[in-house]
């Protein structure tokens, strides 16, 4: 990683939260422009309320995609149950069973998972620009231009 690297993550849902909280914790300069008032939305739907966090069969044979499975296959093989567990752990957030092999977090409320990935990624160094909307993005002298709206 070069010095000041900068890293532009669009929507501070669960994926772009999550990412910004290990880029920021491994040195990037990570802003999030998320078009809404707040973040995680809809994350706050997510097992009606009780935020199906994870699933204890992670693994390629369980995911379905109408893209290139080639490009996610890595992941997948290196994102293992455990691995996410440790992480959320480390988070403060403790997994309870569900049905067949879903995780839910022991609260069972997605606000307190979005709360907890809020405040991580903020104590990491994430800035987060709400009611930003990116509208369109450019490449010009080797790095990209973002154009926003605020809402």
């Amino acid at each position: 990683m070069s010095q000041n690297t900068k890293v532009a993550i669009i929507g501070a849902g669960a994926s772009g939260l999550f990412s910004s909280i290990l880029l920021s914790s491994k040195g990037y300069e990570v802003t999030i422009f998320e078009k809404n008032n707040k973040v995680g939305k809809k994350l706050l739907a997510t097992g009606n309320g009780r935020c199906n966090i994870t699933n204890q069969s992670i693994k390629l044979a369980n995911f379905y995609s109408n893209s290139n499975i080639s490009l996610i296959k890595g992941n997948l093989e290196n994102f293992t149950y455990s691995y996410c567990k440790e992480l959320f752990s480390n988070m403060g957030i403790e997994f309870k069973n569900g049905q067949n092999t879903r995780m839910y977090p022991l609260s069972l409320s997605s606000s307190s998972v979005v709360d907890i990935l809020e405040y991580e990624s903020i104590k990491e160094g994430t800035n987060i620009e709400l009611n930003s909307e990116i509208t369109d993005i450019q490449y010009s002298k080797n790095k990209y231009i973002l154009n926003k709206s605020r809402k």
